[in-house]
């Protein structure tokens, strides 16, 4: 594992890999078995990628890049495609039968009101973060990676009701955090709707004000999804996070 701030490489059986801050690769010394998260040989992508030759078996998550031949998080079993999944959607194709996520209804939420003291509120966990948990009226989580992100529960807010989202947070680490959204009617790329926010590693508890309202592609429309991405640019650290709410 790669600890430090310059990159590395790697000599494992599948080639020599490029590791990155946090990138890591793992390998047994016959070639039977080969893991990484870290650039492979030929590309400047960092990728998720397992190797078991007995178990014939091979998995390649391109982490939202093109890599390897493919696009979305794939398994082989004896040189044929068995599964794929496509992270953006929840829909699988398993055996070339393709199976669409349909996660359990529930009620949507109609205004931002998150207060974890006693309750995560459906708020999950989907990148670079440990489990979720409560402790002294917060939300306590580790960040385990470079990319963590987390998202809220289904939203239905009616347009111009949020104009301002305060986040009262601290992290150890980060230099940056992200807030991703979709606004009904709208197609967009991830980066279109994103509004980025200031992180102070260390800092106390404090109250992060960010003026969705001013974002032309929220302002006057419906809001159906939020993610948020609390910091960028370091990890390991923590992440404590007592409310979350709209104004």
């Amino acid at each position: 594992m790669n600890r430090g701030a310059e990159a590395c490489t790697a000599a494992t059986p599948d080639g020599a890999v490029t590791l990155g801050k946090s990138a890591w690769a793992a390998w047994k010394a016959d070639g039977s078995f080969t893991a990484y998260s870290a650039c492979p040989p030929g590309s400047t992508m960092r990728v998720d990628f397992v190797r078991d030759r007995a178990a014939s078996l091979k998995y390649v998550n391109p982490r939202g890049a093109t890599v390897m031949g493919c696009s979305k998080p794939t398994v082989w079993v004896a040189g044929r495609k068995r599964v794929e999944m496509d992270p953006r959607t929840g829909d699988a194709v398993v055996e070339g039968k393709a199976h669409p996520w349909r996660p359990p209804s529930s009620v949507k939420r109609t205004s931002v009101d998150f207060r974890f003291d006693t309750s995560l509120h459906g708020w999950t966990g989907l990148s670079d973060l440990g489990p979720m948990r409560l402790q002294g009226g917060r939300m306590v989580v580790d960040i385990t990676g470079p990319d963590p992100y987390m998202a809220a529960p289904p939203l239905d807010l009616p347009p111009d009701t949020v104009k301002t989202l305060v986040i009262r947070m601290r992290a150890t680490c980060g230099e940056f955090g992200q807030l991703y959204f979709r606004a009904e009617g709208v197609q967009a790329g991830a980066e279109e709707t994103c509004v980025r926010f200031p992180v102070e590693p260390g800092a106390p508890m404090r109250d992060i004000r960010i003026p969705v309202g001013d974002h032309p592609l929220w302002r006057g429309r419906r809001i159906t999804y939020l993610r948020l991405d609390p910091e960028h640019g370091a990890s390991p650290g923590r992440l404590e996070i007592e409310a979350i709410r709209g104004e």
